[in-house]
């Protein structure tokens, strides 16, 4: 919701990010004071992905050994 009120507003940063942490502070003390209804906030999980699995890497080409190569 802070990145939506930050483009409705063009509120950002010198860098041109929109500043959404300062957005969520003030929609958060707008609420504190009754002025809005805030949604229920959606549960954050911060717990590491896992890694997807890969699957195994091809057999290499075999590279011959020096001199052992016909050219031509």
């Amino acid at each position: 919701m802070a990145r939506q009120v930050c483009e409705w507003l063009d509120w950002t940063d010198h860098h041109g990010r929109p500043k959404e942490i300062s957005c969520r502070i003030a929609l958060n003390r707008l609420q504190a004071k009754g002025l809005i209804d805030l949604p229920v906030a959606r549960a954050v999980n911060f717990a590491p992905r896992s890694a997807p699995e890969v699957d195994q890497a091809p057999e290499p080409w075999p590279v011959p050994k020096r001199g052992s190569v016909a050219l031509g």
